[in-house]
């Protein structure tokens, strides 16, 4: 009788499941966060005000600047689908498409939001390499753990 390996097992594929649900709803939460954290820093307020009023005004910079360039009228398209939908989602998924492909073929106007994409996504790539980091270790911390099982029942068997 040999050894099963971890995949086959329903606790391991569970944890697999969790795991990878998990790790791809903290990186694209972390993602937007990186994104909202470094357009706050390139759109912040000019005057102090209420921290409410620092935020819509950002977002009215935002847009303000998004609008300004070539860009503008998919970036409203992209901007309505989001707010009908509520929250950003797969149906907002071809306007959103359009805007990025628009803003990448403008670098000239768009290099400040460019480079808050950029950030973000090598900010992704880190988070990505510390969330494989701490999958291979479980798996590995779940072998050791079955191959001392095995071996303690061979072990009780003589």
């Amino acid at each position: 009788m040999g050894i099963t390996s971890s995949s086959n097992s329903p606790r391991d594929q569970f944890l697999s499941k969790e795991v990878g649900y998990t790790s791809k709803q903290h990186l694209k939460k972390s993602f937007i966060e990186e994104i909202n954290k470094e357009l706050d820093v390139l759109f912040a307020p000019k005057r102090e005000e209420s921290f409410v009023d620092r935020d819509t005004e950002a977002d009215a910079r935002y847009s303000e600047f998004m609008k300004g360039g070539p860009c503008k009228e998919s970036f409203t398209a992209m901007e309505k689908c989001v707010k009908e939908s509520g929250v950003p989602s797969g149906k907002c998924n071809e306007p959103l498409i359009m805007f990025l492909e628009c803003v990448s073929s403008h670098p000239d106007y768009y290099h400040p939001f460019l480079a808050v994409v950029k950030s973000a996504i090598e900010h992704g790539h880190k988070e990505v390499q510390a969330l494989n980091a701490m999958k291979q270790a479980l798996k590995d911390d779940a072998l050791a753990a079955r191959n001392q099982s095995f071996r303690d029942k061979e072990f009780r068997r003589f």
